[in-house]
């Protein structure tokens, strides 16, 4: 059968495919290392605790747990959730103002139906992750990339184009050890961008995944901790800090709550309800705790290993970020160095990892730049990984 074009919705003719799923064939092949992914280390995945939980639930509410429920999430875990976040960031934070997603990816999804309309400026932290591009690329955002440094997000630049007259719907940050580049967004920014939100009246979508994967230095106050306006949005999950049970949640005024209730009904109903008592016995049995330990201290030695190996081991000329936690580094190579070309040489050399073009918005754009994930591979791979891909490097300069 051969289906006409037009058959199809427009909204559905313009989601894009992930550029980084679209490695996978590549990053499979027998022998290959691959830094390219953003998976957690399936060792760290708690299964002695979930086995226990799960045994639990089904002897206990079987009834519930099988069933279909709130669309805004389990109330406990919801309760559960708030509470967390209001001892972690010091402000109040009320159940009612939780929502319960299927993943923190839906929560930008849903973000974006309720907020964004087609033409609608989304600033966007450049480069950025590639997947708060999809969440608001199908309902026709208008993207403005700012430029980021060792601080995160410029926000002079974001100040002076809001001030030349242009009208903001949203800004997308992830100020926490940033997807691609690991970068920490400073308390100074951090507090201008609230500011600037209150004056020119736009939201701030916070996205923390990796927020309690800190390895070093001190922590850094939330944007959500810093305004008290109703500006800023926090998006968090469960997949990088337990596993990727796909359970995430947003926290937002209650009024915005509501319509997220809403307009995630028609999508899936509700999350998994199994799924949801299972986070919410893991965190009311205080396993979360001990598990956080757990991972920063795996993912640290991991993180150690890929920047001893980069100093060691990377010809002159590459510069490195040095994240103070999360899952990632982002590699500058030279400017001369065709990163795309440089992708085939090293997988010919059995290790992957994401080219830079995937994370910016103008699609023409090939930077000299790429992003490594430290936490996926054990340390002599990581080691091994690094040496595959400085004798790829070498080859080409």
């Amino acid at each position: 059968m051969t289906v006409q074009p037009d058959i199809y919705s427009e909204l559905s003719n313009h989601i894009k495919p992930s550029p980084i799923r679209a490695l996978i064939p590549f990053i499979r092949q027998p022998g290959v290392i691959s830094f390219a992914g953003g998976l957690p280390a399936p060792e760290t995945f708690p299964v002695e605790q979930i086995q226990e939980i799960t045994q639990n639930i089904l002897e206990e509410e079987p009834g519930s747990a099988l069933q279909y429920g709130p669309t805004t999430g389990d109330p406990r875990l919801r309760q559960a959730v708030a509470d967390r976040l209001t001892k972690k960031m010091g402000v109040d934070v009320e159940a009612d103002q939780v929502i319960i997603t299927t993943g923190s990816q839906q929560a930008l999804f849903l973000a974006a139906m309720i907020h964004v309309d087609r033409g609608d400026a989304v600033g966007v932290e450049s480069p950025t992750f590639t997947g708060g591009i999809s969440a608001f690329d199908p309902f026709h955002a208008k993207f403005i990339p700012f430029e980021m440094d060792e601080d995160g997000i410029k926000t002079d630049q974001l100040e002076a184009w809001l001030a030349a007259g242009n009208r903001l719907k949203m800004l997308y940050t992830i100020p926490d050890f940033q997807n691609p580049t690991g970068v920490t967004l400073s308390l100074e920014r951090r507090k201008h961008m609230v500011e600037l939100a209150k004056t020119y009246n736009f939201i701030i979508m916070e996205d923390a995944p990796y927020t309690d994967l800190r390895y070093s230095g001190e922590p850094v106050q939330s944007v959500y901790s810093l305004d008290d306006s109703g500006h800023t949005y926090y998006c968090g999950s469960f997949s990088k800090i337990f596993s990727p049970i796909r359970l995430g949640w947003l926290v937002a005024p209650k009024e915005v709550i509501d319509r997220l209730n809403v307009a995630k009904q028609p999508v899936d109903t509700c999350s998994p309800m199994l799924t949801q008592a299972i986070a919410y016995y893991f965190l009311s049995q205080n396993y979360l705790g001990p598990q956080i330990e757990k991972i920063t201290a795996f993912y640290k030695a991991r993180r150690d290993v890929m920047l001893s190996a980069l100093d060691e081991l990377m010809p002159e000329g590459v510069t490195w970020t040095r994240p103070e936690g999360g899952m990632f580094v982002w590699i500058t190579v030279p400017e001369h160095v065709d990163v795309q070309q440089l992708f085939h040489k090293a997988i010919d050399n059995k290790v992957a990892f994401v080219t830079g073009s995937a994370f910016f918005i103008d699609e023409a754009v090939q930077p000299n730049t790429l992003r490594v994930n430290f936490v996926s591979e054990n340390g002599e791979q990581i080691t091994e990984g690094i040496k595959r891909l400085a004798e790829s490097l070498k080859d080409m300069l």
